[in-house]
């Protein structure tokens, strides 16, 4: 089965190849810059990489240019999860820059937030996870993943990075 979302944001698609019985997903990427249309797959050298599915996109303006920031899910098994927040922008030229930096976080500058959930962990096990997902903030453009311990255990708390007009900073 083949998705194509449309965005809230004009002239951006995200679309992906469902095959739910492998739980592998294939991403395009279709966007219009000027009056041309143009489309970006991302292949992987791993085989038996699950990809990622994307389930929503915003943006912000940073130093005159708009990046896009994308929330995804990649499941791994029954009880595993990846789950990742991924800038993305549009050059000049018109190619999608899928390595675009617009998190600051202790180690530097990065394109991309990601954590794992095990929910089979013994820490997990009488734990009751109620949103372990990525939260976006439209208003206060702020960015909420979950703070998840070492022993894997998921908790309640929320680390959170707030778009402070250039980048997006932890609070």
């Amino acid at each position: 089965m083949f998705l194509l979302q449309k965005t809230e944001i004009q002239n951006l698609f995200l679309g992906y190849l469902d095959r739910r019985n492998h739980a592998l997903f294939k991403n395009i990427y279709h966007y219009k810059t000027g009056n041309k249309v143009q489309s970006k797959t991302v292949d992987s050298d791993m085989e038996g990489d699950p990809k990622s599915y994307f389930y929503q996109i915003n943006d912000v303006i940073s130093q005159n240019k708009k990046y896009y920031i994308t929330q995804s899910t990649s499941i791994l098994s029954s009880g595993l999860s990846s789950h990742c927040v991924k800038v993305f922008s549009i050059d000049n030229d018109g190619t999608l820059n899928d390595n675009a930096q617009l998190i600051k976080t202790q180690t530097g500058i990065k394109n991309q937030l990601r954590y794992e959930v095990d929910l089979t962990a013994a820490s997990n096990r009488n734990n009751q996870i109620r949103n372990y997902t990525i939260e976006y903030d439209k208003k206060n453009k702020i960015i909420s993943i979950p703070l998840i311990l070492d022993n894997s255990k998921v908790t309640s708390k929320k680390i959170r990075y707030q778009f402070k007009g250039q980048y997006f900073e932890k609070i």
